[in-house]
């Protein structure tokens, strides 16, 4: 892979075993300035490793990091201008939130009344500015956050680390936070590097994604990237839900841009997205499942293309949407329907039609980064 030297932040083939687990496994990825960028995978995937890397606070067996084209991997967490934001808050807890906040600029014998507005200035962006005279053990888990969010940016870090920083918290509050820290993000304009197992969450508040399984990366690329044109089973499977349809290549039209695919549902008629395959080529579909129509009841009378029924074995309500699973005869598949008054909602046994669009992506089942499939 061949880096962009201009990046802001540089990860050159870093590497970290433990042992005999390889945690970090010679990645390599970029993070432009402004950019907030999230390391996305399961637990165990070594992204709190690199995240630590990344910080100083754990050594690379291997690699470069590069940060505004200064080399920085071999410096201390307080020589490079990066500050983490880990799970635990890792406040102290004998001094205030204002105390908490202003400790780094105190270190760097920063003025009293400089550190009395920059403290100021922080918690009022942090919604905290009420509470500054109370200790964290009289906080929420939701202020602690904030006051932990307020102390790294006392010192105007280039880069700003966040480990999993919303884990503890309810459902509701993680929204919240959510938004909040891409609204900083946004008016600070400042590099962020996020850690997080929360696809929905990587999904909402990044520019960037990086994917990682078993200390390597699977993909990197834009959300809507990630989702829509995933590159291996792992990650269609990984970033939200996916409905995959292996087959082999049957026809290719060649006055136009469709292709069959024969699969165990029949045959189904794809886009080839300027792609080039060969009859008889494996390949896997993927219908994400609010893209699946639901046709209703009615049989239908003649065959169509990408059309076939599924008797309902579950139903969920969530208000917004209904998320039925359908037994096909050759798997389940998932489907979305916007909620509405004027949409029916099936039942357990229902037997209903539908149809999947001509434009699903396609994966080479030979398409594998790695080995990561």
């Amino acid at each position: 892979m061949n880096l962009d030297k201009n990046a802001f932040l540089r990860i050159n083939n870093l590497g970290k075993q433990f042992e005999d687990a390889m945690a970090v496994d010679n990645i390599t990825f970029t993070a432009n300035q402004g950019e907030l960028v999230s390391i996305l995978g399961p637990s165990g995937c070594g992204k709190t490793t690199l995240l630590k890397m990344i910080g100083g606070f754990i050594e690379p067996d291997n690699g470069e990091i590069f940060l505004d084209k200064e080399q920085i991997s071999k410096m201390s967490p307080d020589q490079r201008n990066t500050c983490m934001v880990f799970q635990n808050f890792a406040l102290f807890p004998h001094m205030t939130v204002a105390q908490n906040v202003g400790y780094g600029l105190k270190i760097k014998k920063i003025s009293k009344s400089k550190i009395t507005q920059r403290v100021t200035e922080l918690l009022a962006m942090v919604q905290m500015e009420k509470l500054s005279h109370r200790k964290p053990g009289e906080l929420s888990g939701g202020q602690q956050q904030r006051v932990a969010l307020a102390r790294a940016l006392s010192l105007n870090p280039k880069v700003l680390l966040l480990d999993e920083p919303f884990s503890s918290l309810d459902a509701n509050l993680r929204q919240r936070m959510q938004t909040e820290i891409r609204a900083i993000h946004d008016k600070l304009g400042i590099t962020i590097i996020f850690v997080t197992h929360d696809q929905e969450e990587a999904m909402s508040i990044s520019d960037k994604i990086v994917v990682m399984k078993k200390g390597r990366i699977c993909q990197t690329g834009s959300p809507t990237e990630i989702y829509h044109k995933p590159l291996t089973h792992f990650v269609a499977n990984f970033v939200g839900k996916a409905n995959l349809f292996s087959g082999n290549v049957e026809f290719i039209d060649s006055n136009s841009e469709l292709m069959d695919i024969k699969t165990p549902w029949g045959s189904l008629s794809v886009n080839r997205e300027y792609k080039k395959f060969t009859p008889g080529e494996a390949v896997t579909l993927l219908a994400r499942p609010e893209s699946i129509h639901i046709l209703g009841k009615t049989p239908q009378r003649h065959p169509i293309k990408n059309c076939f029924s599924g008797r309902v074995i579950s139903t969920l309500f969530s208000g917004a949407h209904v998320r039925y699973q359908l037994d096909t005869g050759n798997g389940v598949i998932v489907a979305d329907q916007i909620s509405s008054k004027n949409n029916a909602i099936y039942c357990e046994n229902d037997n209903i039609n539908i149809s999947l669009p001509q434009d699903m992506h396609i994966l080479h089942n030979n398409n594998t980064v790695k080995g990561l499939h």
